[in-house]
């Protein structure tokens, strides 16, 4: 890679970085419509402390995952092109609904679920780093990357769960809520959490049947996102 272009990709992930941030601003904080608002300064803080110390990892160990991460396209199965649209719709309202509910005083969530709440965001971070310290094959959409050598993960998360990832965002998307202090904003969370299980669903026959060796692992490895549960 020439001195240009690795500059040009530097750029790059700095210019996604600082738009993944702000654009949490406006969805946060104009429903709010006060800048005066701790839960939502603590969320962009947690947040933001997570993206810079899982993309400075990735930048040094696995740029192949960085660049996947933050790129965007279309899923191959319909079902989960179905599902992705289903994400635009339940999550979005996860962050935005807590803006309203500080306004307009509908929860009056107590300090210490708030606090729960914060410490199962950082339990859903620490997840998904871990999950991207021993997967290089992580992708948002789902599909067997046969040219990467695609295998099957055995190792750190992956020896309690077979989707270790979906376990970390099922965590996010209840906690998420509690920490903006909002009850109102579990609904959302829930239908994404919904979502999230059948794409689980959906996924785990695909692995089944297109990669090689996941049957052996599924049989060693029993559940699927909720240890001793499911």
């Amino acid at each position: 890679m020439s001195k240009k272009q690795s500059t040009q990709e530097k750029i790059g992930f700095v210019v996604k970085f600082l738009f993944g941030i702000l654009i949490q601003i406006p969805f946060l904080f104009l429903p709010a419509w006060t800048l005066n608002w701790t839960e939502g300064w603590i969320w962009i803080g947690l947040f933001l402390l997570y993206v810079i110390f899982v993309t400075a990892y990735l930048y040094k160990h696995d740029m192949t995952l960085l660049k996947k991460r933050m790129s965007y396209k279309l899923p191959t199965e319909k079902w989960d092109r179905i599902i992705m649209y289903g994400f635009f719709i339940t999550v979005a309202p996860i962050f935005i609904l807590p803006g309203f509910d500080f306004r307009f005083s509908w929860s009056k969530v107590i300090w210490w679920v708030e606090l729960i709440g914060g410490v199962c965001v950082g339990l859903a971070f620490f997840i998904i780093f871990l999950v991207m310290q021993h997967n290089s094959y992580l992708a948002r959409i789902v599909e067997i990357r046969k040219e990467e050598g695609h295998k099957v993960i055995t190792t750190g998360p992956y020896r309690v769960v077979r989707h270790p990832m979906y376990s970390a965002f099922l965590l996010l998307f209840i906690s998420a809520p509690l920490l903006l202090g909002s009850y109102y904003a579990l609904i959302p969370g829930i239908l994404s959490d919904v979502l999230l299980i059948i794409r689980t669903l959906f996924e785990d026959k695909l692995l089944h049947t297109e990669l090689e060796g996941y049957a052996e692992y599924a049989q060693k490895t029993r559940y699927r996102v909720i240890p001793g549960i499911w």
